[in-house]
């Protein structure tokens, strides 16, 4: 098993970095939790996949140390085609976009495939 199988199958945690795929102003976004789970609670690392709302603080650009919401759009783990016709597809980086309390994206523009 080669290295770059092993980094390709490592899902998403708590305290991951993933880049911001809008244009709000941030760069770089730390994962801290889920929407909805208590703090105490364990999150465990199958629970982030695209499409989920998450918790994230800001690490560099405009944004950083400030704590917002986003939505992953994309990630490095294997997805299944909907269709059940065997066919898997896997990006080559997370990624993230802030969005507001409403769930509106804040930044206009997305850049990059969606998952």
């Amino acid at each position: 098993l080669a290295w770059a199988d092993l980094s390709l199958r490592t899902p998403l945690e708590a305290s991951t970095i993933m880049p911001c795929a809008d244009n709000s102003g941030a760069w770089d976004l730390k994962i801290i939790g889920i929407v909805g789970k208590k703090r105490d609670t364990h999150v465990d690392i199958r629970d982030f996949k695209a499409g989920d709302l998450i918790t994230v603080v800001g690490r560099r650009g405009g944004a950083k140390n400030r704590v917002m919401r986003a939505v992953i759009i994309r990630t490095r783990q294997p997805t299944r085609h909907w269709s059940g016709n065997g066919f898997e597809y896997v990006f080559d980086q997370n990624a993230a976009v802030v969005v507001d309390q409403d769930g509106n994206p804040v930044g206009s523009k997305i850049m990059g495939p969606l998952d």
